[in-house]
């Protein structure tokens, strides 16, 4: 019989029941150990085997362990279809699988491997060989790193939801601060004192906008807004360049949003504050593509940029 091929434990069992009188049992064993010693790579398979090793244990000495696993999966499979997967070569790289997903980070796989690695050691050589009492504790180790893994993502999700909370309750408190500020602001212009005024809806947009994201709707609304209270207060010249960067905005915006209402208030808005300021030929023309973005949503086209 094949000595590499021959099972130990099996071995002892045979032994056992021979002693004990049961020659059936034993016979059937030996029958056992005897087609498993048998079997063997044929050329085909021991060319692959010997490719898939050199290309594992090159993958293994670099540190990609994740290449290495699926290298060593490769020889895994070949020897199982070849040989049996009760086969003692199947130990060798099955250890090797298990390894090299435990240190590339992928503990289930690791489990799974170590598990089959520890059962078929304790058939083939009994529970008290040391790759056994290794399997074990592999075992315990990747239960250990997955009971981690979880923890850090509950973990890492209850942080998120303290984080979003955090950011909702700022948002909240800088949008009750920005309607004081704007309040505040306009009773200023009421009063005549434009230039203060100004600064105030300065400082309420730059609070606003810090709290915002730079597509989202609301700030564009806010951005429209400013401009309004800067035309308001006096300034249609500084309203138009504002209205003019928003125009931008919602033109961007339209490429995957329908945005052509939103573009066209701006534009007119924006026709409004150019022609206050003298510049009247910007304004019909901003006027003019304001119309005619309402007759392409009219007529169901397509906006194009402006």
């Amino acid at each position: 019989m094949n000595q590499q091929s021959s099972s130990p434990m099996l071995s002892r069992w045979t032994a056992i029941f021979r002693e004990e009188g049961d020659v059936q049992t034993a016979d059937a064993i030996d029958r056992q150990l005897a087609c498993a010693a048998e079997r063997a790579l044929d050329e085909d398979d021991a060319e692959s085997l010997s490719l898939f090793v050199a290309r594992a244990k090159k993958y293994d000495g670099r540190g990609d362990y994740e290449a290495a696993a699926d290298s060593f999966a490769e020889v895994l499979r070949i020897v199982d279809c070849a040989l049996g997967p009760s086969h003692p070569q199947v130990v060798e790289h099955l250890s090797n699988v298990a390894r090299c997903q435990l240190n590339a980070g992928f503990y289930e796989e690791a489990l799974a491997g170590y598990s089959r690695l520890l059962r078929l050691v304790q058939d083939l050589y009994g529970s008290d060989d040391g790759l056994a009492a290794t399997a074990r504790y592999y075992i315990v180790f990747c239960q250990r790193c997955i009971r981690d893994v979880v923890g850090s993502m509950r973990l890492q999700a209850h942080m998120n939801d303290m984080l979003r909370q955090s950011q909702g309750q700022l948002a909240v408190a800088a949008s009750a601060r920005v309607d004081r500020m704007r309040g505040i602001a306009l009773r200023l212009v009421a009063r005549g004192r434009l230039a203060a005024a100004i600064r105030l809806h300065e400082a309420a947009i730059a609070l606003r906008l810090s709290c915002a994201q730079p597509d989202e709707e609301a700030a564009f609304l806010d951005i429209h807004r400013y401009a309004m209270d800067l035309r308001d207060a006096g300034e249609p010249g500084r309203a138009a360049a504002v209205l003019t960067k928003l125009v931008a905005m919602r033109n961007r915006k339209s490429a995957w949003i329908d945005q052509g209402q939103q573009l066209g208030e701006a534009l007119m808005d924006a026709a409004a504050c150019l022609s206050a300021q003298g510049q009247q030929r910007s304004a019909q023309e901003a006027l003019a593509l304001a119309d005619l973005i309402a007759k392409r949503r009219q007529d169901g086209g397509a906006t194009e940029p402006a």
